[in-house]
């Protein structure tokens, strides 16, 4: 959106600006309010029409190509961790382990997100880097085949790091 940002209450003319013309500057016009959902590819979560409460209704909320996807990726997650809790938090499927979040995912348009990435040691960044997101997040692009096995080390490496804080 197109946003005129004022710093500070005067202009380049030295006319003063008052709180509610700022406001009203800074405001976006209802064309450009209209064409937020044209944000680019993927950056769109395919969010269900009303809060989940369980895992099973966060991935139910989506098509079935999806679907299969998240319940592949919730298997891999609980196979690496059986003792991990399943939990929704920040309206995404969550994993917890000793009450710290072990790992989570989230379904966007074009891609899964995967969250809670360990920090790990310079091979093993080399093998997330084809996915990195934004933020020490991965993106795991729906058209390619998602990296189970690639899940399975993250969710093991995760829950190391953990138990070793928890020390």
């Amino acid at each position: 959106m197109n946003y005129q940002l004022i710093p500070f209450p005067l202009n380049f003319y030295c006319v003063w600006y008052s709180p509610q013309a700022i406001v009203a500057i800074a405001r976006p016009t209802f064309k450009e309010y209209m064409d937020r959902s044209k944000s680019p590819p993927g950056e769109r979560e395919m969010m269900p029409a009303k809060k989940p409460k369980t895992i099973d209704e966060y991935i139910e909320s989506f098509p079935k190509n999806v679907q299969s996807v998240l319940e592949k990726l919730r298997a891999t997650v609980q196979e690496a961790a059986p003792e991990a809790v399943q939990s929704i938090s920040y309206d995404m499927p969550t994993f917890k382990l000793n009450g710290k979040r072990l790992v989570y995912f989230s379904a966007w348009k074009n891609h899964i997100g995967f969250y809670s990435i360990p920090k790990g040691n310079e091979t093993f960044r080399k093998e997330l880097s084809p996915y990195e997101g934004e933020k020490g997040s991965l993106r795991f692009p729906l058209e390619k085949p998602i990296p189970y096995d690639l899940v399975k080390k993250i969710v093991t490496f995760r829950m190391k790091e953990i138990q070793d804080e928890n020390k």
